[in-house]
């Protein structure tokens, strides 16, 4: 009976030592400096606020992977909201730029971050709405992904399916917020 545990322990060892390894080697050191992180998504939702209606955007990330939990990272997107819906322009269109932080947790990864957008936004009054100057506005940005990693041996790359909060605050009390889902890649 010994010499069967016995032998049971060397195998174990042995398939561990070979298979341990390596499956440690695929994954980042802990203890690793700054990475970069990239990424690239597009999607489509709805605008709410002023004015209202479908939504499609992309938003982008550069920035930095601090360790296997923490990133901050620049997000510009580019969103079109409310297409169709106004009397002298079909499509709205708005650039943001957000400075995000972001938690990942295994597969999922909350983003919280604020900055400001610049585009064209709608003017309404009442049940019309007319294309406004360019200007500037204050935003923030939420963000909840699930991940879909895509097996590399150094890089934690990955397919995101996210879903994206966006409100720009315009002039006096309106608010444009852009509620959308979105698929794309990321390197983590």
């Amino acid at each position: 009976m010994r010499s069967t545990l016995q032998r049971f322990i060397v195998l174990a060892a042995i398939v561990f030592s070979t298979f341990g390894g390596a499956v440690a080697s695929a994954q980042p050191p802990r203890g690793r400096s700054p990475q970069l992180r990239w990424g690239v998504e597009a999607g489509g939702g709805g605008a709410w606020g002023t004015p209202r209606g479908p939504a499609i955007g992309a938003f982008g990330q550069i920035g930095l992977q601090f360790d296997r939990r923490f990133a901050l990272f620049y997000q510009p997107s580019l969103l079109a909201h409310a297409l169709g819906t106004s009397d002298d322009a079909d499509v709205f269109l708005a650039f943001g730029n957000l400075a995000m932080a972001d938690v990942t947790i295994d597969i999922l990864q909350l983003g919280l971050g604020g900055g400001f957008d610049v585009g064209r936004f709608a003017e309404c009054t009442n049940s019309e709405c007319v294309s406004g100057e360019r200007s500037l506005h204050p935003a923030i940005g939420g963000r909840i992904a699930i991940l879909l990693p895509l097996h590399t041996y150094r890089r934690r790359l990955a397919i995101p399916f996210a879903f994206h909060v966006h409100s720009t605050f315009l002039d006096g009390d309106q608010r444009l917020t852009a509620l959308m889902f979105t698929i794309g890649v990321e390197r983590y």
